[in-house]
């Protein structure tokens, strides 16, 4: 077997690299976030916890110089009309979860910073 530096490790039947849990978990330094944070401290890249489409689904606003403030929504919406129709997605961990955080980012988007909702 051949040495490997990091988590990933070469397949030698198939020359492929493969991911090893084990190895990531010991070689990476990992930050558990339960809340809002602030990546950098300066308000560039912030991450919000919006729990609903999972427990620890988090949105991330970014702060572009040449745009200014948007959210990459994720989860918290697939389509536009179920977003504004508070219609639950198949999936959601928890219904009432998800209402409070669309609640969170229409503020948000009231408040003048786009949102960008995907899956």
């Amino acid at each position: 077997m051949s040495s490997r530096a990091g988590p990933h490790q070469e397949d030698e039947d198939h020359g492929k690299q493969q991911w090893n849990s084990a190895d990531h978990r010991a070689s990476s330094n990992i930050l558990e976030i339960d809340g809002d944070f602030d990546l950098f401290g300066d308000g560039t890249l912030r991450l919000l916890k919006t729990p609903g489409h999972t427990p620890g689904h988090q949105v991330l606003i970014v702060n572009l110089p040449s745009r200014g403030r948007v959210c990459l929504a994720a989860d918290t919406g697939h389509v536009r009309d179920g977003f504004e129709d508070m219609i639950p997605m198949p999936g959601d961990w928890s219904a009432n979860a998800i209402s409070m955080t669309r609640m969170q980012m229409k503020q948000l988007e009231r408040s003048g910073i786009p949102l960008f909702l995907c899956q």
